[in-house]
């Protein structure tokens, strides 16, 4: 694949901006962008099964992208103190941009009820070449530089899961999770007519163990319990998941024209560095049922609760000083719903009507006081989305149907009353099929 851009802008008259309030003024604009590449890439597949012991599945891409472009802008106009401005900006580039990505999946069946699998993947995309970014300020004569020549991403994973299905209605399963991720930069600095290279490599290593069991106790009741553990050496961002675990549980229930489905899930982490400490903890409910007692009538409804909740620790200056031991705090619990009915008459009408509700009810399952103090409103964001709708469709035809349908839209934010809203919107139309 090869490509190129070649993109120019210009103004040559005075714009005030956006904003009337702002005194700075532009006067001529030139611009010029002319950005060109090339991809040549190829893909091999492998996949192979002997009998029932044993099945193997990969995937190989390489793609040897490159890439080459230019940036030139020169603005003129007024300050906002009122004197004379003019700016060049110059960026350029010209890099290799290789990516690599493999997959291999081995699959083994030593008995009837055992299945092993083990998964392999790696994937590393490099930009290796110089940019330059160049900005003058000519009537201070200040020059700007920066120059970047390398970044590379490299991860590599493996994954192995087994299950053991003891019975026909009991089955276990556990599995080990292995990553290692590095990334790795290079940056060129000038200080003087000197050159200097600043490289710079972070690695972070993953181990993870998961476990869970099915059950099957009754006719068209499943249970599935999970769970997860999971270390990571050093997280790339504080609020990355490094010392976390999981659990989880699921149940469903089918029976003839009824299905309901339940879940429960909790998600704790821990992070910390050097400067910071963060953690979060959610946990989240759900209840989902649908019913078809008849041909032509259906319900369906669901509701779930989601709590949300992190601390991070912060530090700043005030007046010069150092403030430490402080923390960033975030409490969230949403609510929401759903409900809706369809029904179809003599299969000639169709009739559908639903109602979804939302409520972030802030600090406490209940609710907040209505007088939040400054700090707690920063902290929590109470609001409420309320959407009700109704749809027909009316089959005029063997190939015609008219259609029409109403929705109803509510949004309301208890700490900012001015971003409320309400909404009502309308349609018809003709499907005609042919």
């Amino acid at each position: 694949e090869r490509w190129r851009e070649d993109t120019s802008f210009s103004l040559n008259e005075r714009s005030q901006g956006v904003n009337p309030g702002d005194r700075a003024v532009l006067d001529r604009l030139q611009r010029t962008e002319p950005y060109e590449g090339t991809s040549p890439s190829f893909r091999l597949s492998l996949f192979r099964e002997q009998g029932e012991h044993w099945a193997l599945n990969g995937r190989f891409t390489y793609t040897a992208g490159r890439r080459n472009f230019v940036f030139d802008e020169s603005a003129a106009g007024v300050s906002r103190f009122g004197a004379a401005a003019n700016r060049q900006v110059a960026v350029s580039g010209d890099a290799r941009r290789p990516v690599t990505t493999g997959h291999l999946t081995i699959s083994l069946f030593p008995a009837k009820n055992w299945t092993i699998t083990n998964h392999t993947g790696f994937h590393s995309t490099r930009i290796d070449g110089l940019a330059s970014y160049r900005e003058l300020e000519n009537n201070s004569t200040i020059l700007e530089a920066v120059d970047f020549n390398y970044l590379g991403i490299r991860n590599a994973s493996n994954t192995t899961d087994a299950l053991w299905q003891l019975k026909p209605w009991l089955a276990i399963r556990g599995g080990y999770h292995f990553a290692d991720r590095e990334i790795r930069s290079r940056e060129v600095q000038t200080v003087e007519d000197f050159s200097f290279g600043i490289d710079s490599a972070q690695s972070n290593r993953l181990h993870a163990g998961a476990a869970g069991v099915r059950i099957r106790p009754v006719r068209g009741m499943a249970l599935a319990f999970d769970g997860e553990l999971g270390r990571q050496s050093r997280p790339f961002y504080t609020i990355s998941d490094k010392d976390y675990h999981g659990l989880s549980a699921r149940w469903q229930y089918k029976r003839n024209s009824l299905t309901a489905s339940a879940m429960a899930r909790l998600f704790y982490n821990f992070n910390t560095v050097s400067l910071s400490v963060h953690s979060s903890r959610t946990r989240q409910y759900s209840f989902d049922t649908a019913w078809t007692p008849r041909d032509w009538l259906a319900f369906d409804a669901g509701y779930a609760y989601l709590h949300a909740g992190t601390a991070t620790g912060i530090q700043y200056f005030v007046a010069g000083s150092l403030i430490s031991g402080r923390q960033a705090l975030w409490v969230s619990n949403l609510h929401t719903g759903n409900a809706g009915i369809r029904a179809s008459i003599k299969e000639r009408v169709d009739i559908y009507a639903g109602l979804s509700a939302t409520r972030d009810t802030g600090g406490t399952p209940a609710g907040n006081a209505p007088n939040l103090p400054v700090f707690l409103a920063a902290q929590t964001y109470p609001m409420s989305f309320t959407s009700p709708l109704a749809r027909i469709s009316i089959r005029l035809h063997t190939k015609l149907r008219w259609n029409a349908g109403w929705q109803y839209y509510r949004y309301r934010e208890d700490p900012y009353p001015t971003q409320n809203y309400r909404a009502h919107t309308g349609y018809t139309s003709l499907l005609w099929t042919f």
